[in-house]
């Protein structure tokens, strides 16, 4: 990938991209970058804190980190799935449903 970044002739040639195509694809990465970025300003904030549980490194949990990379891995290409085999208007009701019954939830 370096090799190729520092000459393109070494890399297959690719569709040509707009400028505001590659911004879109940037919008994209952000959250990625925000939770990268939250990973390691917790890791910073804990690291020599005394009282942390076993298998934590700051305040990250890796079993919990391990357990939702996991669950993730598995439970996203079913919801992808089932979001391109719904309406569009029925997924929009269950997703506000979802968002009540959280608010409730938080509420009490």
């Amino acid at each position: 990938l370096l090799l190729c970044a520092l000459k393109p002739s070494l890399g297959p040639q690719g569709p040509a991209t707009t400028l505001s195509e590659k911004g879109r694809a940037f919008l994209g990465a952000i959250p990625i970058l925000v939770v990268i970025l939250l990973t390691i300003g917790g890791i910073y904030t804990g690291w020599g804190e005394a009282g942390m549980p076993t298998l934590s490194v700051g305040h990250v949990s890796l079993p919990a980190t391990a357990a939702i990379v996991v669950t993730a891995m598995i439970f996203a290409p079913l919801g992808v799935a089932a979001a391109h085999k719904l309406s569009p208007a029925l997924l929009k009701r269950i997703f506000g449903l979802y968002l009540i019954f959280v608010g409730v939830t938080m509420l009490t």
